[in-house]
């Protein structure tokens, strides 16, 4: 690697870092919807917002928080920002939207003026998944890999939970073995109040 390659490559990494050192400590990444139980539906919505980065601290693939907290009877619309570059094999079931309103997500790739609904990703574009798949849910999200790990790519999508309790998810695009075996990195709950 030539000491310029090189150096791009650092300078990368320390920019993505930085990134997302600001991102957390803005709160970005937390959920920021009003949590906790209501007596009768809420208005909604509420609004979810996920990253997806390298972890400095730990060296892998993590999704910023793994665990939330949101309101039955709600629309909650969910951001997932994917600071991550790298592109994963999955099964060709989970490029698919499932269980979205409307059975889409909106994708918004870094400098397009706008987002693209669509139903699937192409499997040579996935870097991460966003999957429930326990009873009574059935959702899965494909999230396209980012530009680089300075240029995030943005998912949209909205959804509704019904049934009160705590749901795992996952991650099913295996992007690092350390990852998706740890809790809270590549995997998480989701906490639904009622």
């Amino acid at each position: 690697m030539s000491d310029q390659n090189w150096f791009n490559t650092v300078a990368i990494a320390l920019a993505a870092t930085v990134v997302l050192a600001f991102l957390i400590g803005l709160g970005l990444g937390s959920n920021t919807g009003t949590p906790g139980p209501t007596a009768a539906p809420s208005a909604g919505p509420d609004h979810i917002y996920l990253t997806i980065a390298f972890n400095p601290a730990t060296g892998m693939d993590q999704y910023f928080p793994a665990n939330v907290s949101l309101p039955a009877h709600t629309l909650i619309i969910f951001t997932i920002t994917n600071y991550d570059n790298g592109t994963n094999a999955v099964a060709p079931v989970y490029a698919d939207t499932v269980g979205t309103v409307g059975g889409s997500d909106q994708v918004t790739y870094f400098g397009a003026s706008s987002a693209e609904s669509v139903s699937s990703v192409p499997m040579a574009q996935i870097g991460h998944t966003f999957t429930i798949a326990q009873a009574p849910y059935n959702l899965n999200v494909a999230i396209p890999a980012s530009a680089n790990l300075a240029e995030p790519t943005t998912v949209d999508f909205g959804a509704y939970f019904n049934t009160t309790g705590a749901y795992s998810w996952n991650c099913m695009a295996p992007c690092d073995p350390g990852s998706m075996m740890t809790p809270g990195l590549m995997a998480g709950i989701i906490t639904v109040t009622g």
